[in-house]
């Protein structure tokens, strides 16, 4: 058959034709084009596919809600765009695959391609389970958890922000970190510097400014925040008050 340089795309996609009824309403597609990643992820041969209905094709089978999709596609000439569309590629599987969709309407018929992505997804839905179990922490926490971006803005503030340093979590959020101690300021310096180079977790002092005006000290834990690819995204940062503890230290030291 003549080849096109779509054959050679790695991601299945097909061609189909709309089938109408006699009312003139499309009620499925013949495929008048497939590619040979489109053959592979089916199990059969493109000349099998051409010809076929499109409500034959995996991942969208009689009853599935992409065939109203795609009508809507025909009939509206919206593009289809669906990421993460969940199905069972066997029935009696118990393991559901993930789908990037797209489609668009060319005359009376569709170009539509499919990606499986359900590693992504997979993924991606572990990281929020493990950030809402660590939320679900830091939010019951005693200890004051803040996270920072790499611009310096908060991002996130624990409840008990309010407890330790008097600020609401909620009005924290977008702006600046709190007020360090100028005599401290050089030390979160070379903290950040610490993380940037690696460091999985930097133990620290250092005299925070309350929502008073009053400077008490606060012994920190700071720790990187990386995605996927390891990259730095932002910083987390405990804060528990030790500020009696150091006066005691301070006073011992001196008799």
């Amino acid at each position: 058959r003549f080849r096109t340089i779509l054959d050679y795309q790695p991601d299945p996609h097909v061609f189909a034709k709309a089938i109408r009824d006699e009312a003139g309403r499309v009620v499925d597609f013949r495929v008048t084009h497939a590619n040979d990643a489109a053959g592979a992820f089916t199990g059969a041969s493109t000349d099998v596919l051409v010809g076929s209905r499109a409500s034959d094709i995996l991942p969208w089978k009689a009853g599935s809600e992409l065939l109203d999709r795609f009508v809507d596609v025909i009939e509206t000439g919206e593009p289809l765009q669906l990421d993460d569309f969940c199905h069972r590629l066997d029935l009696r599987a118990e393991q559901q695959r993930y789908f990037d969709i797209r489609a668009v309407r060319i005359g009376d018929s569709l170009f539509y391609t499919w990606r499986d992505v359900t590693d992504r997804h997979t993924a991606t839905s572990a990281l929020a389970a493990a950030e809402q179990r660590y939320r679900l922490v830091a939010e019951n926490a005693a200890d004051a958890v803040i996270v920072v971006n790499l611009s310096g803005q908060l991002e996130w503030a624990s409840p008990a922000v309010e407890r330790v340093l008097g600020y609401w979590p909620e009005d924290l959020r977008g702006f600046g970190t709190f007020p360090v101690h100028p005599e401290d300021v050089y030390r979160g310096h070379t903290v950040a510097d610490e993380i940037r180079a690696g460091a999985d977790a930097v133990p620290w002092e250092l005299r925070v400014k309350t929502a008073t005006g009053e400077y008490r000290w606060m012994s920190a834990m700071t720790s990187p925040v990386r995605d996927e690819s390891e990259t730095l995204t932002a910083v987390i940062t405990t804060l528990r008050d030790i500020h009696q503890q150091v006066l005691d230290r301070m006073a011992l030291a001196l008799s």
